[in-house]
């Protein structure tokens, strides 16, 4: 969201190489709809304003690694029968997901009842 008076002149462009980017303009939102093709489209994006007072710039790295994954679970949805747990989480990832990782607090969790409170992270490898 770029908000300023005077109206600035805004751009998208990748840090890399200079190029500049399509942008979709909403109100105030520019908006730079990105579609990762591939390893080459990986990089740093720059939004930059300039108006007569000054310029100002923020960026985004696109690096293909995963989102930090969202569990899904509710603590109530977590707990299976016979000591056993079902934990579902999304995640959203270039790369195909190779392995998932699930660490809590402890190295080994006995009470299955409390093994939500005791989730540290979900890792997820690509």
């Amino acid at each position: 969201m770029v908000e300023s008076n005077p109206e600035a002149v805004v751009q998208w462009f990748r840090k890399q190489d200079g190029k500049n980017m399509r942008i979709v303009r909403e109100s105030n939102e520019f908006i730079l709809p990105l579609r990762i093709e591939s390893e080459s489209d990986f990089g740093t994006y720059v939004c930059k304003a300039d108006n007569k007072y000054g310029t100002s710039e923020a960026s985004i790295d696109v690096d293909g690694r995963p989102e930090k994954p969202q569990i899904l679970n509710t603590e109530s949805e977590f707990l299976t029968t016979d000591n056993a747990f079902a934990l579902k989480f999304r995640v959203i990832s270039y790369s195909p997901i190779l392995n998932v990782t699930v660490r809590t607090r402890y190295s080994e969790v006995r009470n299955f009842e409390n093994i939500f409170s005791h989730l540290l992270f979900l890792s997820v490898l690509c």
